[in-house]
């Protein structure tokens, strides 16, 4: 692939992770066992795992001036993740805090940016997609107006969409108008739950509405559900060594996933590449903490699913 066959259009993050025997429902504290910091966001986290699938993808994203002065810009530049498609503003890079237990995890954001640097971004957006050639698209911005602009601008053979937890916030109007241009739609059990509850109908309904060539839903440690051409098929899972941390799993089940379908052409074989991916991200607290070298991603896939792609 060229340099900028693929954009990831979502956010960038930095993220503080912690775990706890017991989150408190009430108004005590809890008491943290871990607490690390991480670079995340979706749309990073995508363009990492890309990068060491051998692509070089170009990011959109906003963030703070704390991204240049800071360690964040080289770890990124470090995997060969082009991100002269981020716009710096005053302010800080978006936060994210993950706290989780045995049995829940709570997220917060924070992100540090005025209307003003929302609509120079929206501008921003529009000329780098409308000027950069690229064969692939993904959308898993939360500003859900620019994911409409850039699946309907974009020219891309190939356009990929995964609204996030932000499903529960988007208008079941501006989620279908996103499904209008989407080739590829990712989403986890939950999300596509509540994407069922809130439009009543169900990911699958849409996507034949719609004309989605393929859904994905991820099922955590139950593997993957493949939708397409009329047929659902039930991807084993791969399993990690250890599963420590779920932070940012779908975002390299993403990378996986687009890439290998991006050269094989075969959704099956990328779903099961996606899940092998995923698995790595599992087994350190922060999705890129601890990464795998695209030696050992390709050593999983034959171990588990029995082949050796070409990638």
């Amino acid at each position: 692939m060229k340099l900028n066959d693929i954009i990831s259009f979502g956010p960038v993050t930095i993220d503080y992770i912690g775990t706890a025997n017991k989150l408190n429902n009430n108004e005590s504290a809890t008491l943290l066992q871990q607490l690390v910091h991480s670079y995340g966001g979706r749309g990073a986290n995508f363009c990492v795992f890309s990068c060491i699938l051998g692509t070089q993808p170009l990011l959109i994203a906003p963030v703070g001036q704390d991204y240049e002065v800071s360690d964040h810009q080289r770890h990124l530049r470090s995997f060969g993740v082009n991100d002269s498609g981020l716009l710096v503003a005053s302010g800080l890079t978006p936060r994210a805090f993950v706290f989780s237990d045995e049995s829940e995890s709570r997220t917060y954001f924070f992100e540090d940016t005025s209307d003003q640097h929302l609509m120079d971004f929206a501008v921003w957006t529009e000329s780098v997609v409308a000027s950069t050639p690229h064969e692939l698209i993904y959308c898993t911005s939360g500003i859900q107006h620019l994911n409409q602009l850039c699946l309907e601008l974009s020219k891309a053979d190939l356009k990929a969409y995964a609204p996030g937890h932000e499903i529960m916030y988007h208008s079941v109007e501006s989620l279908n108008t996103c499904f209008k241009s989407t080739d590829v739609l990712l989403v986890n059990e939950h999300e596509a739950q509540v994407f069922e509850q809130r439009a009543m109908k169900s990911i699958e309904s849409a996507a034949n509405e719609f004309d989605i060539e393929i859904v994905v839903i991820t099922l955590g440690s139950q593997g993957s559900l493949l939708i397409t051409n009329g047929q659902q098929i039930h991807i084993a899972p791969c399993r990690p060594k250890v599963e420590v941390d779920s932070t940012g799993a779908g975002d390299a089940f993403a990378a996986g996933f687009l890439t290998t379908f991006l050269r094989l052409k075969d959704p099956l074989l990328a779903a099961q590449f996606g899940n092998a991916v995923a698995s790595f991200a599992v087994e350190s607290l922060g999705c890129q903490s601890s990464l795998p070298t695209k030696e050992r991603i390709l050593e999983r896939v034959s171990s588990n699913y029995g082949f050796s792609p070409d990638i």
